[in-house]
């Protein structure tokens, strides 16, 4: 059976974000994660997330990962790898699947610089903690598979370290 029969009903996803999991470990080994909390006049009000911003036109993923989280807190990652994982969500706005692709970074230190214009506050919190703020289940599960893999308790899903350039 071929798909093309199909062709008039198929919908295209949108690849529009990216979703960006800063953690930091400290030297007694315990790794946390930051969390953005959305002001209450944009889009998802007041909700903790991960560093979450749009992909350029032309801009590769790697790339957007990068820009994301030194636009959204001010310091440069000292690693970043791609995950595995990819959220997927209906937005009502577009009409369209989302597919937000993920990575993971590492700062040096816990000293942001939040944007004003888009974020009321941040915190440095555990996993049980971040499980509890965000909203998408599937961050949460993003969350666990990075402490596995920082903490080298599996590698599963967290790929490859994206060059810093």
């Amino acid at each position: 059976m071929s798909i093309d029969r199909f062709q008039s009903r198929l919908r295209p996803a949108g690849l529009l974000y990216v979703d960006v999991y800063p953690y930091f470990m400290s030297a007694a080994g315990d790794l946390e994660f930051l969390l953005l909390k959305r002001r209450g006049d944009v889009v998802l009000p007041d909700r903790w997330q991960p560093v979450s911003g749009k992909i350029r036109e032309g801009e590769k993923f790697s790339e957007a990962f990068l820009r994301q989280a030194v636009d959204k807190t001010g310091q440069t990652p000292v690693r970043v790898f791609a995950l595995d994982s990819v959220n997927a969500y209906f937005d009502v706005h577009y009409d369209t699947v989302m597919l937000v692709p993920s990575a993971a970074c590492e700062f040096s230190r816990k000293a942001v610089s939040i944007r004003s214009d888009l974020h009321a506050d941040y915190k440095w919190v555990d996993l049980a903690a971040f499980e509890m703020s965000v909203k998408f289940p599937k961050q949460a599960e993003t969350a666990k598979v990075i402490r596995d893999g920082v903490l080298g308790e599996g590698r599963g899903g967290v790929s490859h370290e994206i060059p810093l350039e």
